[in-house]
């Protein structure tokens, strides 16, 4: 006959030996258990399940839960991530305002010396505030790829933490300045113009370290592509040669 029995003997032994092993350690537990902070219960374990599951619980349930949040925890308010954004900007003095903004840099510059924490272009009361005071809030666009194009490529990547940062400020500017051309805003490959992407026909890992960004980012060095085609070009699949005369 076929032994139906599974496992060995010596491992039902063990098995039996930490079941109980178990059972004690929950006996134990329920001698000194958690005090349920709403209602004052005890939160008791219960043999088959997980004792340190008993041992997180601060609660007996999960109505004692939410009545004990909504009276004693106060609820978390969305906010905007400026200070009092509504009104804030309309506090300070005209001729300050324009002052900060002619000797700011950058947006984050012009928004810390405001007091604001992150300071956003889509920002309404500051747009319509400088907009008011004849400013315009796409100036520091301009005022940042100024500071950009004048940097070497070895300055860009010394300036920020992580290569990413680095080469997605160059990505970002080379946006701009194909946005800012006549070039055609579509694929020249196959001429999708839902969306496309600036691509560098020289790479910019083949520049050296003292070239300028302006350099890497000349209208002459960039062209649009399309997702796929883009892909296809980083990755030595596609010849675009043909194509650039046709739009130079």
């Amino acid at each position: 006959m076929k032994n139906t029995k599974r496992g060995s003997a010596g491992g039902q032994k063990m098995a039996i030996i930490q079941k109980e092993q178990a059972k004690q350690r929950i006996d134990e537990y329920n001698k000194h258990p958690n005090i349920c902070m709403c209602c004052g219960k005890s939160i008791l374990a219960q043999y088959g399940k997980h004792l340190s599951d008993f041992k997180r619980r601060k609660f007996c349930s999960r109505k004692c839960s939410s009545f004990y949040n909504k009276k004693y925890l106060k609820r978390k308010t969305k906010t905007n991530n400026v200070i009092d954004s509504q009104s804030f900007i309309s506090k300070i003095p005209d001729d300050k305002i324009i002052m900060i903004f002619n000797d700011s840099k950058s947006l984050k510059d012009f928004g810390e010396k405001l007091g604001y924490k992150k300071l956003q272009y889509r920002n309404k009361s500051v747009c319509n505030k400088l907009k008011s005071l004849g400013l315009n809030i796409n100036d520091f666009r301009i005022r940042e790829d100024a500071d950009i194009i004048n940097k070497t490529k070895d300055e860009i990547f010394k300036k920020y933490s992580n290569w990413q940062t680095s080469r997605s400020k160059i990505q970002s500017h080379a946006r701009s300045t194909y946005e800012c051309s006549d070039k055609p805003k579509k694929c020249i490959i196959c001429g999708y113009d839902k969306h496309y992407e600036v691509a560098h026909i020289k790479s910019v890992s083949s520049f050296n370290g003292n070239c300028l960004v302006s350099e890497i980012n000349h209208i002459n060095n960039l062209m649009a592509l399309c997702p796929n085609h883009h892909w296809e070009y980083d990755n030595n699949n596609l010849d675009v040669k043909p194509y650039l005369s046709k739009i130079d």
